[in-house]
């Protein structure tokens, strides 16, 4: 579950580049990136795969958004 972080943000951009290199080798834990959620299971393996999981989900969230706004 998303949970802002310290600063008062969502760390986004962290959270994609989890996703979209995943063996990078990067540490994610810093003060920075508490509230980040790990990766969902089963994500696709190819780039494109991600993308589109990357384009539905800013997707379902602009739907909860307009719902949200009435």
């Amino acid at each position: 579950m998303w949970e802002l972080n310290e600063y008062g943000t969502l760390p986004v951009g962290v959270f994609w580049s989890q996703i979209y290199n995943p063996d990078s080798g990067v540490e994610y834990d810093h003060e920075w990136t508490s509230g980040l959620p790990d990766p969902p299971s089963g994500l696709p393996e190819d780039f494109e795969g991600r993308k589109a999981f990357e384009i539905g989900m800013a997707e379902t969230l602009e739907r909860a958004q307009d719902a949200l706004e009435g």
